[in-house]
């Protein structure tokens, strides 16, 4: 996911969110305060709720793009690293007659 993806989810993640909160608070604000104790234990419980839907879209805006900026900033470094290939002397293992290695004792000789 790129970060202009991350934060067009975080622009609607956000437009939701603040569609609950204000929604889910309306509702806590409409139970009287002298409700009694279940009333009153339902209008924290809408106030709490409200507040966590708007945690998944803080999540988006403060963190989501950290990984992908990391990435990037990566891949234009290694993009721009001198790389060098070096071919090392080839050599050639002496096998025995029936091809197959002889072992960690075969000899190695350098080819010309």
């Amino acid at each position: 996911m790129v970060i202009r993806d991350i934060f067009r989810f975080a622009r609607v993640s956000t437009a939701v969110g603040l569609l609950c909160v204000v929604l889910l608070l309306a509702c806590a604000q409409a139970i009287p305060e002298d409700a009694g104790k279940l009333m009153n234990g339902v209008r924290e419980s809408l106030n709490v709720f409200a507040w966590v839907a708007m945690w998944r879209p803080a999540e988006l805006w403060l963190y989501a793009h950290l990984p992908e900026r990391h990435w990037r900033r990566l891949s234009l470094r290694l993009g721009q690293a001198k790389v060098g290939v070096e071919r090392p002397a080839a050599t050639i293992t002496r096998a025995s007659a029936s091809g197959t290695p002889r072992g960690p004792a075969s000899e190695t000789v350098a080819a010309t």
